[in-house]
């Protein structure tokens, strides 16, 4: 029979096996400056993001810019070799809220190397799920990306999607119709001028049609009228200035 010594020094040995086997993903959520052994995590179900707190680091956290197609790149680092220091990427999820809660399955489009000969780096390349809005993090604008290896080991990592952009200028609205944006865009209007109906001043023979321009916030501004001698009527002081 096997004494109970052999089962812990199995034991022991299984431990200390698993203490030097390591890899991150970087930049790892929680840490500040170069990321080391100790900071290697154990996502789990009920820890997608091992013993991080994810919100009181979320937004202090350095996060990788997704780009228009929600694809980004992280780096991914092992400490040792061999499958347990396994640079390969096995679940790879994304929660869109930021809290660390509801996670969907993203895509690895450059993966790592399954069983490295030693310790080292290599660059990945992943996917956001297709319609993803990022909305954690104070600007309403991170996801939280839970990375997970070959050899059990990871992290997340913090995703930015960039900001709404913001349409500044001149711009021209016909009467009748209204300004509008697609997508994520916002409006910020410095001098916006609105096309109001033709008006037309007749009296005495004399017709002439006017265009009234609003001004800044397209507030319309209400023309004058005085009474017109010769032509026996009511004008605008619009007709006599143009």
């Amino acid at each position: 029979m096997f004494s109970k010594s052999f089962f812990a020094s199995l034991l022991i040995l299984a431990l200390s096996s698993q203490v030097h086997a390591h890899a991150l993903i970087s930049p790892p959520l929680g840490v500040s400056g170069t990321p080391n052994e100790s900071d290697v995590q154990f996502p789990s179900s009920s820890g997608p993001c091992g013993n991080v707190d994810i919100a009181s680091n979320i937004d202090s956290s350095t996060a990788v810019p997704a780009a228009a197609d929600g694809s980004f790149a992280v780096t991914v680092t092992n400490f040792n070799g061999g499958e347990d220091g396994s640079r390969q990427i096995v679940r790879m999820n994304i929660d869109a809220s930021g809290v660390g809660k509801t996670f969907a399955s993203g895509t690895m489009l450059v993966n790592g190397e399954v069983s490295p000969a030693g310790a080292g780096s290599q660059q990945l390349s992943a996917q956001l799920p297709a319609g993803t809005k990022c909305k954690g993090g104070k600007a309403e604008n991170l996801c939280l990306a839970s990375f997970v290896t070959a050899g059990s080991f990871g992290n997340c990592v913090v995703v930015s999607q960039r900001a709404a952009a913001a349409l500044t200028g001149n711009y021209t609205i016909a009467a009748g119709k209204s300004l509008s944006t697609s997508g994520t865009a916002t409006v910020s209007v410095m001098n916006l001028t609105a096309a109001a109906p033709t008006a037309t001043a007749s009296g005495g023979g004399y017709k002439r049609d006017m265009v009234l321009n609003d001004g800044d916030n397209a507030q319309k501004a209400a023309p004058s009228i005085r009474y017109c001698g010769f032509c026996h009527g009511w004008l605008s002081t619009f007709f006599f200035a143009h």
